[in-house]
């Protein structure tokens, strides 16, 4: 009789343990979302980070997340130099098999999405062009890296979305944002570039 309620206690706490285990890991990917968007699932313009599942999560700290995907990846990411007041790391996603890295910043109550993926990576987004096109052109960053940027304006806002591109060390970025122009081209300006 002690030998079964011991073992049936065991098995109690084993089914509460793993429960909270898959309670805790089971919640809406950030990743999930924005591939959603990319291929024109969701109609919303923007990805609000209030209604995601990280919203009482604390900021990053953005060295140590750096540090982790250079153990990952093999690879020294592109740093941010300057960000604006409030632009805060909340989530990222390091995938190790396609070779990809996604954070989201939160600024001004809008998600600004940054990635990173290699070479060899698909990198096909399947990017359905919602918003209306205003201007292209280049940035010339730190050592000479020429970043292209496109220009959109978003229907109901007065910031426009940028989209910035560019390749170093064989690892091509992406950088996604709605915020003011000078912030934008500050940031892009301000990209820490090292081996």
């Amino acid at each position: 009789k002690r030998k079964t309620r011991i073992f049936f206690a065991l098995a109690a706490v084993l089914v509460l343990v793993c429960g909270s285990v898959i309670t805790g890991t089971g919640s809406k990917s950030y990743w999930k979302v924005l591939m959603d968007r990319e291929a024109g699932e969701e109609q919303a313009s923007f990805i609000n980070v209030e209604n995601m599942d990280a919203q009482k999560t604390e900021d990053l700290d953005e060295i140590q997340v750096f540090n982790e995907i250079h153990q990952k990846l093999g690879i020294s990411p592109v740093h941010f130099i300057y960000t604006p007041k409030g632009m805060n790391l909340k989530r990222y996603e390091i995938e190790e098999e396609q070779g990809r890295v996604v954070l989201l910043y939160e600024y001004n109550d809008q998600t600004i999405y940054y990635s990173m993926y290699m070479n060899d990576t698909d990198s096909s987004f399947g990017q359905t062009e919602i918003d209306t096109l205003v201007d292209e052109y280049q940035i010339l960053a730190e050592s000479e890296i020429q970043v292209d940027v496109k220009e959109y304006a978003v229907e109901g806002h007065e910031e426009h979305r940028y989209v910035a591109e560019f390749e170093y060390m064989d690892v091509q970025y992406w950088f996604v944002g709605l915020l003011e122009k000078e912030e934008f081209e500050e940031i892009i300006k301000n990209l820490s570039f090292y081996q």
